[in-house]
């Protein structure tokens, strides 16, 4: 939708901007615009596949990964934090704490919506590509076995004469 391609771009282009000092040239202004599209067909075609192979998440494992899988941004952030190394028994008193903002729990879950099927559609995928360590062997052999042969030329008809061998 028109509403989803602007919001991604404006994350694009915030991130760009984020990013430099400078101002935004028209080529990278171009570059995220081809980026927006991108990305845009991208979700409509991973939320397809998802739907065509019935990969849903359940409330539990919004809750699972909420609790114990944060995610990247409040690792680093310096509220969850202990001597420089995350906490994730700080992190996780304040998502249980009473006084959280309604709001940032249902950032959190929208992320963990979003994110929770596209790993399981990943596995999915993934799982069929399966190679054995017999094929894995043989193709390292094929790769990077070297032989080298020397030869002398021998026929035996002009050495000894067919009387000479009983």
């Amino acid at each position: 939708s028109y509403e989803e391609y602007n919001f991604t771009y404006g994350r694009l282009m915030d991130q760009v901007q984020d990013a430099q000092e400078d101002a935004v040239t028209s080529q990278q202004i171009s570059d995220i615009e081809d980026a927006t599209w991108d990305e845009v067909v991208n979700q409509v075609l991973i939320r397809q596949e998802l739907q065509r192979r019935g990969i849903e998440v359940t409330d539990d494992e919004i809750r699972s990964a909420a609790r114990f899988s944060p995610p990247a941004e409040l690792r680093t952030s310096p509220a969850f934090q202990t001597e420089g190394v995350f906490d994730i028994q700080k992190y996780q008193d304040y998502i249980s704490s009473p006084t959280i903002d309604d709001q940032v729990l249902m950032q959190l879950e929208g992320y963990y919506r979003e994110i929770i099927p596209r790993g399981k559609l990943l596995r999915q995928v993934s799982s069929d590509v399966y190679i054995s360590d017999a094929a894995l062997w043989q193709d390292y052999k094929d790769r990077n076995e070297r032989i080298s042969v020397r030869y002398v030329p021998l026929n035996p008809s002009q050495r000894i004469a067919d009387a000479d061998v009983p």
